[in-house]
C-alpha cells in the first residue's frame, strides 16, 4: 500500500527519469529526490495533491511540467542547482509556497504569474541570468528574503519598494549602480541590502 506513503527520500541516487506512477502516491506530503540526475519530471507528479515538501536540487532539470502548478498544498520547492532557463506560468496556481529556492539555474525571466505567490517569505534567484524582475514582484507582500546576486539586473522595478516586509535583500554582483543602491537604502530602511 505505497499510496498511503507519506514520506519519500531518494536522493543521491542515479534516476535519469522518474515513473508516471508516482502521481499515484496522493498521501505523500514530503518527496526529496535531491542528487539525482533527473532531466524531466512526469507530468503525472501534478497528481500529488498532499505534497508540500518537493526537493529537487543538484539535479539536470531543464524545465517544469505545467502539471506541477496543480501542486496546491505545496510550501517548500527546492530547485537550486538544475538547469532551468524558464518557469512555466503555472507556478503561479502555487499560492501556498512559502519558499522557493531557484539559485544556480539558467533563469533569464521570471514569469508575471510569479506576483500570485503571496505567502512567499523567501525568494533565491542568485547566480542566473537575469537582467529584469517584472514590477508585479512587487505584490510578494509576504516577501521577507530576496536573494539575487550575481545575476545580470541592470535595473529594478521601482515597486520593489512596495514590499513592507523585506528584511533581506542582496543585490551584489550584478550591474546596478551604486547611487541606484544607496536611493534603495533610503527607500527601505528597515531592509538589509547587499
Amino acid at each position: 500500500h505505497l499510496n498511503k506513503l507519506k514520506q519519500l527520500t531518494l536522493s543521491y541516487n542515479q534516476l535519469s527519469a522518474l515513473p508516471p506512477e508516482m502521481g499515484h502516491l496522493s498521501h505523500l506530503h514530503y518527496l526529496n529526490l535531491s542528487y539525482n540526475k533527473l532531466n524531466a519530471l512526469p507530468q503525472e507528479m501534478g497528481q500529488m495533491s498532499a505534497l508540500q515538501y518537493l526537493y529537487l536540487s543538484y539535479n539536470q532539470l531543464s524545465a517544469l511540467p505545467p502539471e506541477m502548478g496543480q501542486l496546491s498544498a505545496l510550501q517548500y520547492l527546492y530547485l537550486f542547482h538544475n538547469q532551468l532557463s524558464a518557469l512555466p506560468p503555472e507556478i503561479g496556481h502555487l499560492n501556498k509556497l512559502k519558499q522557493l529556492t531557484l539559485s544556480y539555474n539558467q533563469l533569464s525571466a521570471l514569469p508575471q504569474e510569479i506576483g500570485h505567490l503571496n505567502k512567499l517569505k523567501e525568494l533565491y534567484l542568485s547566480y542566473n541570468q537575469l537582467s529584469a524582475l517584472p514590477p508585479i514582484i512587487s505584490q510578494l507582500s509576504a516577501l521577507q528574503y530576496l536573494y539575487l546576486s550575481n545575476n545580470k539586473l541592470i535595473k529594478f522595478p521601482p515597486e520593489i519598494t512596495q514590499l513592507s516586509h523585506l528584511q533581506h535583500l542582496d543585490m551584489s554582483n550584478n550591474n546596478l549602480s551604486s547611487a541606484f543602491i544607496n536611493k534603495l537604502k533610503q527607500q527601505l530602511p528597515d531592509t538589509t541590502i547587499y
